[in-house]
């Protein structure tokens, strides 16, 4: 299997992960919102899962433009960590926000070390430094921004956010 078939799979298991939050969300909304750290979970999973079917894309479309070989993956890892660190710098803003146990969660560090580790993938790729850029450096920094999203998805799921109402 080629780097562009794990791309394309992990844009498929991202959708899927976006449509079962999205359906969860319509069947467990109550009062029609929810409490603001259940709310920036759910922003976050979105981004997540939506984000890492964008940044899969990425590469596939840049070398439907002709753009190949390391050239390639500088220039989808550099589209990625300018929208990967955006999405960061909003999710670290209003995380701010909530209050320090919300903060403290298992779910939340795991999630903010898996994002970390997505951005240093990214930059190492773009600088070629220690690897010249390579797919399978691009590869993991998608894995990582899919494991946010299901890190995210898991933590709705056990808090009982995501569950149908009776």
């Amino acid at each position: 299997m080629d780097y562009f078939s794990f791309l394309e799979t992990t844009a498929e298991i991202s959708i899927a992960i976006a449509g079962f939050v999205s359906v969860f969300l319509v069947l467990a909304r109550r009062d029609g919102s929810f409490p603001p750290e259940h709310a920036l979970t759910i922003r976050s999973n979105l981004l997540s899962s939506v984000g890492c079917l964008y940044f899969a894309a990425t590469p596939l479309v840049v070398a439907g433009l002709g753009l190949a070989g390391p050239a390639l993956w500088r220039f989808s890892s550099a589209v990625f960590l300018l929208a990967h660190g955006g999405i960061a710098f909003y999710m670290a803003v209003n995380r701010r926000k909530l209050p320090s146990a919300v903060q403290g969660t298992v779910f939340a560090r795991i999630a903010w070390v898996l994002a970390t580790l997505a951005l240093v993938c990214l930059v190492s790729n773009v600088a070629g430094w220690p690897l010249s850029p390579n797919p399978g450096v691009y590869l993991l920094a998608v894995w990582f921004t899919l494991g946010i999203a299901s890190v995210n998805f898991l933590d709705l799921v056990l808090r009982g956010v995501l569950r149908v109402s009776e």
